[in-house]
């Protein structure tokens, strides 16, 4: 009884551990002298993986430091369709790839990728649609509201704060999952301009020049480094993205069907958020040589 009560009230003994086995008849293992010794090369690989189960809850940081539900949320995104930011002299360009998983769905008549925020402010979006979908609720009412109080657009750096503190929040909390979804925002106000800003599921994010979320972000986001130029123009960023998601997409071909093109620039002094129909889509595509003029029968 003593030994079994000492394994118990012990944080730093484990009974897989000791050389002992569990069940035997030795009166030695019931004295009170009893002074375990460790072998850890015996350790099957079941002791190892249950030691290391600190990605059962989000507030458990691992001895590396750390959040491995945050890391699979980022996973999630990395299965998701392309999405990419350009940050040009004029305005700023999102290009989003749809993905059709079966040619028995219906197309939708709005978008998927790009979604409106406010007046001076659109995202891209990457990841789980439903988790985006509360997100972006979540930032419409802020932005509303800032309105409302203040009789002036929010800032763009603060909105996309705010919505990122929601975020944070969802990785410290207990009984909570990440979201799993990255954005893409693009905004204009008067304090900084033209702004392109990328957000993760935990709660990071940053001003960017160009920047790429979901599937081969990382061959994205080199060829970005690449050919990106200080003082493009809007035309020329919507030629890169286009360029970029061709030869990074899984996808075979590309087509209008497949993508989707927002841009926020200023018209007339004022703010304008337009997505691209596709029949200019299908346009700029051959224009650029990203595909090949239909053969006309």
């Amino acid at each position: 009884m003593y030994f079994r009560r000492s394994i118990r009230s012990s944080l730093s003994l484990r009974i897989s551990d000791c050389r002992f086995p569990l069940h035997t008849s030795s009166p030695e293992l019931h004295s009170c002298n009893f002074s375990p010794t460790f072998n850890t090369d015996s350790l099957t690989f079941s002791d190892l993986q249950m030691s290391r189960r600190y990605d059962s809850r989000t507030t458990i940081f691992s001895p590396e430091g750390r959040l491995y539900q945050v890391e699979y949320a980022m996973e999630a995104i990395g299965n998701a369709g392309s999405a990419i930011g350009i940050l040009s002299k004029d305005g700023v360009v999102l290009v989003g790839e749809k993905k059709v998983t079966s040619k028995l769905l219906q197309t939708s008549t709005s978008t998927e990728k790009m979604y409106k925020i406010d007046d001076h402010v659109a995202c891209a979006v990457a990841g789980i649609m439903s988790d985006a979908n509360i997100l972006i609720n979540t930032a419409r009412v802020a932005a509303q509201r800032y309105t409302f109080s203040y009789q002036t657009p929010m800032p763009v750096e603060q909105l996309v704060q705010s919505l990122c503190d929601t975020k944070q929040g969802y990785t410290q909390f207990g009984g909570l999952r990440p979201f799993g979804v990255s954005f893409l925002f693009a905004g204009w106000d008067k304090n900084y301009g033209f702004q392109l800003y990328m957000s993760d599921p935990s709660g990071n994010y940053g001003g960017w020049k160009a920047a790429a979320v979901g599937a081969n972000n990382q061959a994205a986001q080199s060829m970005l480094k690449q050919d990106y130029k200080e003082e493009i123009s809007r035309e020329e960023a919507v030629q890169l993205a286009l360029k970029v998601l061709s030869k990074t997409m899984d996808s075979t071909s590309l087509t209008a069907e497949k993508l989707e093109l927002a841009e926020v620039f200023l018209d007339g002094g004022k703010v304008k958020y337009q997505v691209c129909s596709p029949e200019n889509l299908g346009k700029m595509l051959v224009k650029y040589g990203v595909t090949q003029a239909p053969v006309e029968t």
